[in-house]
């Protein structure tokens, strides 16, 4: 099969058919196309992202997907007269393949564990896609009729497909309190793709200025598909009690977002307290203070709540531990953390904060305190990414 040139954001998978590294463009379309199933124009625009002529194939079947089962893609038995193998052993050949995302199965002979023995062609397709995005195009483009025994196995595939493509956005919607199993994960990914959703994330290096090196600030966050003359990537409105331009943050620089801190989730409870016009109240996540010493180890790394203005919500300030002195009542402590991202003369490098009773203060550095949690050696490593390779002076 000839190699088409990727899509510019679309992961390698493995082709089917050889097992090895294909254009990996076909996969992730498919998913796209059967994602806004219905949306002429975003598929339009979206397919012209990448230079194939299967994309043709994919949203004509796609198109037809809810017509009635084509002749061909069912299996059928010969006339006795004709002699020959019987329907579980040969299936008809489909009159116009282009009519059928079943054209390969059909040709295989898949068709027969398809429609006869569903368990079966689920661990087969599994096996010979090489990706969930591939093994759900195969499964939403065949046939109605068989379609609803995929159902439930077809949502997990696109969670899969959906926690691959935007990690953080399917971290939010995880902690989210719905019922179990009551996500439609297909009808996410479209509204995702369509950039008609937005999530609670933390952005690092806030708008690469120098102001917030080393730290994690609070951000509407949504998914830009390339559509309308943008280019593919995300879209981040901070929040704060000044006026701040949106930022565009493109694919490659993903990495720079994360949902809420494991390890704080329970207490802050991000989600919570948003009204449906995306308004946060002022004592939710992420203006809420954590309390408490869990996590913190002297020597090191830790992520300090801080905020230069009463009304902005808390952004996280990556440091060192260096000491830790405890009052009588236990409530509350006494953190010496140092900044190394700052030279040792600059006023930043060197900060004594109280901590642990979740009362918000006013700090040394200007600005308010909060809380401080212990980092986890994978998110210690994560925060060097972004270490500056000389010491701020300021």
């Amino acid at each position: 099969k000839t190699v088409r040139p990727r899509c510019p954001d679309a992961p390698r998978s493995l082709s089917p058919a050889t097992g090895g590294a294909h254009s990996g463009s076909v996969g992730l379309q498919a998913t796209e196309a059967l994602a806004m199933f219905g949306e002429q124009d975003a598929l339009s625009s979206d397919m012209a992202h990448c230079d194939a002529p299967d994309w043709q194939d994919i949203l004509k079947a796609a198109r037809l997907r809810a017509d009635s089962v084509p002749t061909g893609c069912r299996p059928a038995r010969r006339d006795a007269d004709q002699g020959g193998p019987l329907a579980s052993q040969r299936v008809a050949q489909p009159e116009d393949w282009r009519r059928t995302s079943g054209a390969a199965i059909a040709e295989s002979g898949l068709a027969v564990l398809a429609y006869r023995l569903q368990p079966v062609f689920t661990v087969v397709m599994e096996h010979l896609a090489g990706h969930p995005r591939d093994f759900a195009g195969v499964l939403c483009l065949a046939s109605c009729s068989i379609e609803p025994h995929f159902k439930e196995r077809v949502n997990t595939l696109f969670r899969e497909a959906y926690a691959e493509r935007w990690k953080s956005f399917h971290d939010y919607l995880m902690f989210q309190d719905r019922p179990a199993g009551g996500e439609d994960w297909r009808t996410l990914y479209k509204e995702t793709l369509a950039g008609r959703l937005k999530f609670l994330l933390e952005v690092f290096e806030r708008q690469k200025m120098p102001g917030f090196t080393m730290a994690a600030m609070s951000a509407w966050i949504r998914y830009s598909n390339g559509l309308e003359d943008q280019p593919r990537g995300y879209m981040a409105q901070y929040l704060s009690a000044s006026v701040v331009p949106p930022e565009f943050i493109p694919c490659e620089e993903e990495h720079r977002l994360r949902f809420c801190p494991p390890s704080v989730r329970q207490q802050l409870e991000p989600g919570a307290g948003v009204t449906p016009d995306g308004v946060v109240e002022e004592e939710a996540y992420p203006y809420r203070v954590i309390s408490g010493f869990e996590g913190l180890v002297v020597g090191k790394g830790v992520e300090l709540q801080w905020k230069m203005q009463m009304g902005s919500p808390f952004g996280w300030w990556y440091g060192k531990l260096d000491s830790l002195h405890m009052d009588e009542d236990g409530r509350s402590a006494i953190a010496e953390i140092t900044f190394d991202q700052f030279l040792r003369t600059a006023r930043w490098h060197r900060l004594s904060v109280r901590i642990g009773d979740g009362v918000v203060r006013t700090c040394e550095f200007g600005g308010y305190s909060g809380g401080l949690r212990g980092v986890s050696a994978a998110e210690e490593r994560r925060w060097m990414k972004f270490f500056p390779s000389k010491p701020l002076s300021y």
